[in-house]
Parts: structure tokens; sequence; C-alpha cells
């Protein structure tokens, strides 16, 4: 699927800019490696007691750019960037140790209500250069004030949530980990990091516990969710064209229309198609950023229709001087037009497409009578008798 631009698509999603797509910089202005703060929405990332995770982005270094960074190969979850943080321990002693811990910090939309149900989710994976000798794990502390750090010293805070044994993420492909959330404060903010991180180690313990993060998502457990809905099958007259749609949900949701080769051909929430048969692939990205699949097939059919004019006017004005039955899917034609006294005036067989019309001839102004029998390109036929009014007032003949 194309990359594509996810700012609107929040849905029931309370996290602002849950992907990293949008820069709160310019791409230019991405410092460096890229901090997370260089992605709108978390730039209260920085409070931190280590360094600051990292924004991989096609803006930061080479070292730092998807898929291939200084920690290993990924390939983004959705979209282009994601987030790199971690923790380092380097314990060579109980008076010569270091403890670093990173953390994220995202911006709500809205505050959270006390006592209500929230699903967070996020997509991990864990960088192929991290090492694994323990287990490791990812807190979350919900807040009603902003949650600050003092720089290398570890908060003593009780996160409410936890997920543990991280080590088990697969460096190939992203898992996607979700938390049933119910506060009993209005909570303002969500910081992100292993606060429950061990503070005492054997001598020569030497390791780095790091994420990708990507896709976070945090909604309400009674948001509506809505699968992928491309319509029922339809079947259109040959000749025609027909739009297909999916219901309007708000502009909460993502759409690629692909045809049967596997091409991308719209991704709007309308599509036109011509008569030809086939089946059109619906994928639609909802707000927790999963994908839905649905199948609408176009079938045709012939419509022969015929309908005779009842009056004509070859007066040589430019307008409505040919007399011409009007139809649909009609393959071959036989016409007849007879005066009042049966006598016929004009007639023609052949097929439909080579049919020029009936000029009048000579014939004098009234009425005559018309019989017509087509055949569909489907071999189906239909058989017509109708009265036609001949006029030649005004125009070049009787000037």
């Amino acid at each position: 699927m194309a990359v594509m631009d996810v700012t609107l698509v929040h849905g029931q999603n309370l996290i602002v800019n849950p992907s990293f797509e949008e820069y709160s910089v310019p791409c230019e202005d991405v410092w460096g490696q890229g901090r997370i703060y260089d992605a709108h929405g978390w730039e209260r990332a920085s409070r931190n007691f280590a360094g600051d995770s990292d924004l991989i982005s096609p803006c930061s270094i080479d070292n730092y750019r998807p898929p291939s960074n200084l920690m290993g190969y990924q390939i983004p979850r959705f979209g282009e960037n994601y987030c790199l943080f971690g923790s380092t321990v380097g314990w060579y002693s109980i008076n010569d140790n270091f403890i670093g811990i990173e953390s994220v910090q995202p911006s709500f939309r809205r505050s959270l209500i006390p006592d209500s149900c929230y699903y967070f989710q996020l997509d991990m994976s864990r960088p192929e250069a991290v090492d694994t000798i323990v287990s490791f794990g990812l807190d979350l502390l919900f807040t009603r004030e902003d949650f600050t750090f003092t720089q290398f010293t570890v908060p003593n805070v009780s996160p409410q949530y936890s997920l543990s044994n991280l080590d088990t993420l697969s460096t190939v492909s992203w898992t996607r980990i979700t938390k049933k959330v119910i506060l009993q404060d209005t909570s303002e903010y969500l910081t992100l990091a292993w606060f429950n991180i061990p503070q005492s180690y054997p001598d020569g313990t030497l390791f780095s516990a790091g994420y990708y993060i990507d896709n976070v998502v945090l909604y309400p457990c009674d948001a509506p969710v809505f699968s992928a809905d491309a319509g029922e099958d339809i079947t259109i007259c040959k000749g025609d064209s027909v739009e297909l749609s999916t219901p309007y949900r708000n502009n909460e949701y993502m759409y690629w229309w692909v045809n049967a080769y596997g091409d991308t051909i719209s991704t709007e929430r309308t599509l036109w198609v011509d008569d030809s048969p086939g089946t059109y692939y619906l994928a639609q990205l909802d707000f927790k950023f999963d994908v839905t699949w649905d199948t609408v097939s176009v079938f045709n059919k012939s419509c022969l229709e015929l309908e005779l004019p009842n009056v004509f006017t070859p007066n040589d004005d430019g307008q409505n001087d040919l007399w011409k039955p009007k139809g649909k899917d009609i393959g071959q034609i036989d016409l007849q037009i007879y005066s009042r006294w049966g006598q016929l005036i004009w007639s023609y067989s052949g097929r439909y497409e080579d049919l020029n019309g009936w000029n009048g001839g000579d014939a004098s102004e009234g009425t005559y009578y018309v019989v017509a029998k087509d055949i569909g390109i489907d071999g189906k036929t239909v058989e017509e008798k109708g009265t036609l009014t001949l006029l030649r007032y005004g125009g070049k003949a009787n000037s």
C-alpha cells in the first residue's frame, strides 16, 4: 500500500500523531538522528532520566533512517516513521554503575474520564542490536499533572500498568500489544518508560534493552469499529458506469480500492467503474491501524431498449433534421415508415451503428406510421410500433 497522510484519520484514537508521521519542525530542521520531540504531539518526550528517545525517520541522518538504522533493519509498521527508545545498564560494581532509561510522553486529544474503560495499544518490535540477557519491560504511568523526570534518577512512582517479558519481541515483524485501562482519576498525561527496572545487578552486568514502537493508540472501550464494506455485488447495463462506495464514517478511515491485478486505483471513499465485468477489493484502515478487506463484483448485462421519436422537423435548420430511433444495446435493426394509406415511404435494415436516420426525403408534412424491430447484442429482440409527425415549418426549406 502507498504511504498516505494520516493526520485526519484519528477517529476514536486519543493519541495525537499516533504513528509519528507529522513533524513539529520542517524536515530539514530535524536535529541529527531525530529526537522524538521532532514528531508533533510528542514534544514532552524530552522529559527523561537518560538520553532522548529517537525518531527513526527519512528526515534523520543516515544511521537513523528506516528501514536500515544503526540498531538493525525494520520496516515501519505504518507510514514512514517510528520511535526508538530504550534502557541501558552498565553495572560494574556497587560503586561503579549506570542505569539509563529513556521515555516517551504522547499528547492526548482530550482528558481521560475517571472510571471509564479504555484500550491502550501499540505495535512493538526489538532491534537486532539489542542485548537480551535479561527480561525487560515497559510501564504505563497515567497522571493528572504534568510528570517530569530528574535526569539520571529513578522516580518514586508506581505505574498503573506494565508490559513485561518484552525480550521475546520479534526482530523481524511487529507485535501488537493491548492493555485494558480503567483509571480512578482524571488523566491528562501518559508516560511510557521502564519504571520497574531492577536497581541492583551482579557485578559485570551489561545490557541494552531497546524497543521500536509504532501506532500508539488509546481509545474508549465502547468506540464503534467498522469493518470494510464495499457494498453488494452489482449488475449494470452494458455501456453504463457505476459508482462503488463504502458507507461514510466521519472521515475516520482510510481506503484503498484495488483491482484484480493488485493495483491501487483509488484512495477515495467512492470509485467509478465502467461496465467491464470484474471484482474490486476494498482495503480499509481504521483508527486502531487494523486493516480489513471486502470485495464487490461488477457484472454487465444487455439492457435492450428502443425508443421511437414521434416528431421531427427536416427543414435544414440544423436541429432535429433527422429521424432516428434511440436505443441501448442494439445490434441489428429493421425499420419501415408508412404513409397513412399504407404506402412504404422509407426503410432500413442493418447494423444500428450504421444507421444515419431518415431525412424526410420528399415526404409532405403529416403523420406516418413506424414499424421497428431490433435485435440486441445478446440476441434478444424488441418490436415497437408508433406514429411519427413530420413538420417542415421555418428553416431553409421554406425560405
